[in-house]
């Protein structure tokens, strides 16, 4: 009998590392013999005013209304993403999140959240019952599995603490992306939850090449990736710039919403540009995970950014057992990904644990 699982994690709608993890676990899951759906709450469809009003929007960008050429970058990136969804994505379930507790979900065998940092608690004005959705409060406790979940932060919120302790106690089978992150669970519930990776690291490079695309716009033949979430400092800016100037490269930012050449890509995209890069220069734990899967030359900067600089212990728990801190910013000159043999043995034995987790969580073996 294959067992029907539904898969819960973020909706980002602009990032990149969010949907290609979400495919990466759809797949491994797959490979475990699951019969895989994914449940999505946020509303597909634009109506036909919503049209009206990109079509105006996009000939104020034409006309340099900085706002405006913004907003329909944005709307068009998204429409690569909605596509890649409906590429790779299968048996999708679009539910409003208010319907999720209402709905029958005894035909399903597991429900699995994660990957990404699900246990954050985002939008807690917005959506009220976030922790609880999470954590598949919905579903009988025999069926709540977590793969590679993540928390965000190195404190549970005062305001949070009893609900991320009942969500956790409810689970089934518990696991996480970061040490720290399985550290936290310890001091709470005295349960200890598998580490796991990231599963964009389940798959190897000629996987994800299989599902890369080239983007329509011109290339340099040799081009330094940048690609930051947080700000890029002057610092940073001169370290980049430093790099590209050393290897002769010509400098590809794709993360500018005031880039209507460059900023609309997908997923699939994003994986073409960093395989094809000379180097990459980020703040990204996901685009750093390619540029090692296929061993671009890397350099790794701390996220300058509010109510991000706590984050670097998943990059930390990516790179140290790699021997590959010497990437990071302020710690090395080095930009090779190449790994030694005693690392890509380590990263060899940790995807072993972590597809046996997932199996046996799915009682697939």
């Amino acid at each position: 009998m294959v067992n029907k699982v539904i898969l819960v994690t973020l909706e980002g709608a602009f990032n990149f590392g969010n949907r290609l993890q979400h495919y990466a676990l759809q797949r491994a899951m797959e490979g475990c013999g699951c019969n895989v759906g994914s449940l999505m709450t946020k509303p597909v469809p634009v109506s036909g005013n919503a049209k009206a009003k990109n079509a105006v929007k996009s000939i104020l960008a034409i006309c340099g209304i900085r706002k405006c050429r913004i907003s329909v970058n944005t709307g068009k990136r998204s429409s690569k993403f909605l596509a890649f969804n409906q590429q790779y994505l299968t048996n999708v379930v679009h539910m409003p999140v208010d319907k999720v507790r209402q709905f029958d979900w005894s035909d399903y065998s597991y429900a699995v959240t994660g990957s990404d940092q699900v246990w954050h608690n985002w939008h807690a004005k917005a959506i009220p019952d976030e922790l609880s959705f999470y954590y598949l409060e919905f579903i009988d406790e025999a069926k709540r599995v977590s793969y590679a979940p993540s928390f965000g932060f190195t404190a549970f919120p005062p305001e949070d603490i009893e609900q991320h302790r009942r969500g956790l106690m409810g689970m089934h089978a518990l696991s996480c992306r970061e040490q720290e992150g399985c550290e936290l669970i310890r001091e709470l519930t005295g349960r200890e939850a598998q580490k796991v990776l990231d599963p964009t690291l389940l798959l190897t490079a000629k996987e994800w090449a299989a599902i890369e695309k080239k983007p329509n716009f011109k290339l340099s033949d040799k081009y330094l990736l940048q690609f930051f979430l947080g700000d890029v400092t002057p610092e940073y800016r001169s370290e980049i710039k430093r790099i590209a100037d050393e290897r002769g490269l010509e400098i590809l930012n794709v993360n500018d919403k005031t880039d209507t050449k460059h900023y609309a890509i997908g997923p699939d995209e994003f994986v073409w540009l960093v395989h094809h890069a000379d180097t990459v220069c980020t703040d990204s734990f996901h685009a750093s995970v390619f540029s090692i899967t296929f061993e671009r030359n890397l350099r790794v900067f701390l996220r300058e950014q509010k109510g991000f600089k706590d984050m670097f212990g998943r990059l930390h728990d990516l790179l140290e057992p790699l021997g590959l801190l010497h990437l990071v910013y302020g710690e090395g000159n080095g930009l090779s990904t190449m790994l030694s043999d005693a690392a890509k043995a380590y990263l060899e034995h940790e995807r072993e644990i972590s597809l046996s987790y997932l199996k046996k969580s799915l009682s697939a073996e």
